[in-house]
């Protein structure tokens, strides 16, 4: 599957994907009030969508969905030099955030 994220394309194996929305639903579940609880449920949504074939658009990463994207990522990439493209993906979400906050 594929995300989005200003404008470029960052793909995303279904096994590492299919972790990432089993942990953000957790996040989302454990909620800590925050807008990134929001960022977890749609991350979660849009990754199951994916999953069971009932969508296949580009998944369009905001502020919210990178935040809790780069969470999730933190814990589902145990070795970063093992999860290519998904390290590649960790890095440009981390690129990303650090533009809106800098």
């Amino acid at each position: 599957m594929l995300f989005e994220i200003t404008g470029n394309l960052w793909p995303l194996d279904d096994r590492t994907a299919e972790l990432v929305a089993t942990s953000a639903r957790v996040a989302a579940a454990k909620g800590v009030g925050t807008s990134t609880d929001a960022g977890y449920v749609f991350l979660a949504d849009a990754i199951e969508s994916h999953l069971v074939g009932a969508s296949e658009e580009t998944i369009a990463i905001d502020e919210d969905a990178a935040d809790a994207f780069l969470r999730t990522l933190n814990i589902v990439i145990r070795d970063p030099a093992k999860a290519e493209p998904s390290y590649a993906l960790y890095l440009e979400l981390r690129r990303f955030l650090g533009r809106l906050y800098s």
